[in-house]
């Protein structure tokens, strides 16, 4: 980029906006690429995410009620069930990796469609003599160069969308109401309790035997 700028001006040419402005288009066009990829990976993402979330109630409920579920024979449908929602978590897993799989084309295809216009549109140029090959390889080389960037870029913010539903889950658990409150007047309550029933006046431990003899 800063060839493009400033090369001209060190062999008194004139410079060239065309690429400088073709730079700056293909970001805008990544950018409009992934935004539109973003709802779908979003909602698979989420519904992997629900599912996951299903299967580890459904053990959780399993093993907070073993017991019912061995005195009424039902661990076979137990078993049966925690298998069914498996298999779904194995589709939405299935489902959203094809989704990443798809989301990894986009800058390869959208960088190879841009290079096709570009070389048609450039090569004329190059042929007429007007521009020399070099400097054509070289904006080439920087839009490959920009593009791998941009997906890299996308990869990396598809990893951190990746564990934001399970940092709103730990967010949420963190917040949910305890009883936390509740233990801590109770147990005020009993120290409270133990600390009256020390002060009161503790009676000789002969006074009713000496109380029955008298009375005898």
């Amino acid at each position: 980029v800063l060839y493009n700028i400033f090369g001209p001006m060190m062999f008194n040419k004139q410079c060239r906006w065309r690429p400088l402005l073709s730079l700056m288009v293909l970001p805008l066009i990544l950018v409009i690429a992934f935004r539109l990829r973003f709802p779908l990976t979003k909602r698979h993402l989420t519904e992997v995410y629900g599912a996951q979330v299903v299967v580890m109630e459904q053990v959780t409920e399993a093993f907070r009620n073993v017991h019912l579920v061995s005195d009424f024979k039902k661990s076979g449908s137990v078993s049966d069930e925690f298998m069914i929602l498996l298999a779904a978590v194995g589709l939405k897993n299935k489902g959203l990796k094809l989704v990443l799989m798809n989301n990894g084309y986009i800058a390869p295809w959208v960088l190879l469609l841009y290079l096709m216009l570009y070389v048609v549109h450039e090569g004329a140029h190059v042929m007429d003599g007007d521009l020399t090959v070099g400097i054509f390889m070289v904006d080439i080389h920087n839009f490959i160069t920009l593009g791998g960037t941009m997906g890299m870029v996308f990869q990396l913010f598809e990893h951190i969308g990746m564990i934001l539903p399970l940092l709103d889950e730990l967010a949420r658990a963190l917040n949910m109401d305890t009883d936390t409150l509740n233990r801590y007047e109770l147990a005020k309550h009993q120290q409270e309790f133990t600390a009256k029933q020390w002060k009161k006046p503790m009676a000789p431990a002969g006074s009713k035997s000496v109380a029955a003899a008298d009375d005898h």
